[in-house]
């Protein structure tokens, strides 16, 4: 097996070397999604209804938990779901000008999803990144 290293850029914050660390002890559950499930009001385990309300909740909100810099030593962003791209080693994407424009209401997307969670909320910018592993 090889090591996997991918590029990243997304539009959201980031939130360094100590993430979610301090946020997560609020959480009741470990995963992010599960927290944010149960914060909206979306069923939090398998039934007929799950995935279509997950759907349905994360394109309401827009936006996502990622990680970059290593699996082993990982550091948390917020992104906006459509404004977070990645490319795996050797295969290059294209990126055309249009999706990296920011929708109007990104920022109110990714302030209203951070007070949601309980996580620091600071001006939404561009970050280039790796996530190696």
């Amino acid at each position: 097996m090889g090591t996997s290293t991918d590029g990243i850029l997304f539009y959201g914050i980031d939130l360094g070397e100590d993430g979610l660390y301090e946020t997560r002890e609020n959480w009741e559950h470990e995963d992010w999604d599960d927290e944010f499930r149960k914060r909206t009001g979306t069923p939090l385990y398998p039934d007929e209804t799950w995935i279509e309300a997950g759907k349905e909740t994360s394109a309401k909100w827009g936006v996502t938990l990622g990680i970059h810099c290593s699996y082993d030593y990982s550091c948390d962003y917020v992104a906006l779901i459509d404004r977070n791209y990645s490319a795996a080693r050797g295969y290059p994407e294209i990126l055309t000008p249009e999706m990296l424009t920011v929708p109007d209401d990104a920022d109110e997307k990714i302030k209203a999803f951070c007070e949601l969670m309980g996580i620091p909320y600071e001006q939404p910018r561009w970050h280039l990144a790796s996530l190696w592993g």
